[in-house]
């Protein structure tokens, strides 16, 4: 059985810009708008936008009720069956505010407030065959754990880089318009889209960088190295397949 494993897909990973984990870039916005007659001689005030960048990690969340087989059709590779599954999503979702002066029909939109979160949920999924424990539990953990290490460590690297794109954005953005009063809700848009686009390009530019790096820990010696460790991959597999997988 243990030269069967060997040829078994061992370990893999979730990676946060799969389809299927991905949150699709939100519209988080929270308006707050304060209407009022324009004084002195312009309609618009020079008040800056007050800028947030904050990073927020969760805990790693574990689940451990699916067996290999499913594990498998879940994150189906065409190469073996799938042990363990560690990742997670990984977005940028923003919150805005407005301002509004308006006079004799013209309005005068500020974007007054912008929050930027960084933000990633690490899961792990443990095949249920393997109990707590046991040796196969335990090598598979500690491969997904290094997945989990890769994701934290690069949400830390790029949230000061993506700080300094935020800045470069508003920089070289529309902070306001002076539009008819009855077009202040699509101002807001139009100011709010223009930046999430940006952010969504600046997203699917680093991405594939955490890709790599998942997969370079995936590496073929990776998985020789953890199938040598541990003598029952075979047996405690096979309950997948025979239906009384352990949970």
């Amino acid at each position: 059985m243990k030269k069967q494993t060997l040829n078994i897909r061992m370990l893999t990973f979730i990676c946060a810009c799969l389809s299927v984990f991905v949150f699709g870039m939100q519209d988080a916005s929270a308006q707050s708008r304060r209407f009022g007659q324009g004084y002195g001689g312009s309609l618009c005030d020079d008040e800056d936008t007050r800028v947030r960048v904050k990073l927020a990690t969760a805990k790693t969340r574990y689940e451990k009720n699916q067996d290999a087989l499913t594990l498998t059709g879940v994150h189906n590779t065409g190469r073996g069956t799938t042990l363990g599954l560690a990742g997670g999503p990984i977005d940028i979702t923003i919150r805005t505010e407005y301002t509004a002066r308006s006079r004799k029909g013209k309005a005068c939109v500020h974007l007054s407030g912008l929050e930027v979160l960084f933000w990633a949920k690490p899961m792990v999924m443990i095949a249920s065959n393997f109990e707590e424990g046991s040796c196969e539990y335990r090598e598979v953990l500690a491969h997904e754990q290094k997945h989990i290490r890769a994701l934290r460590y690069f949400v830390r690297e790029y949230a000061p880089k993506l700080k300094s794109e935020v800045k470069d954005i508003m920089d070289t953005s529309k902070t306001r318009m002076v539009v008819s009063e009855n077009n202040v809700e699509k101002a807001q848009t139009n100011m709010q889209d223009a930046i999430i686009a940006r952010l969504r390009s600046y997203q699917n530019g680093i991405m594939p960088i955490l890709q790599e790096r998942q997969q370079a820990i995936d590496s073929p010696e990776e998985y020789e190295r953890v199938s040598k460790q541990c003598d029952n991959w075979g047996k405690k597999l096979a309950s997948s397949y025979q239906g009384g997988a352990r949970r």
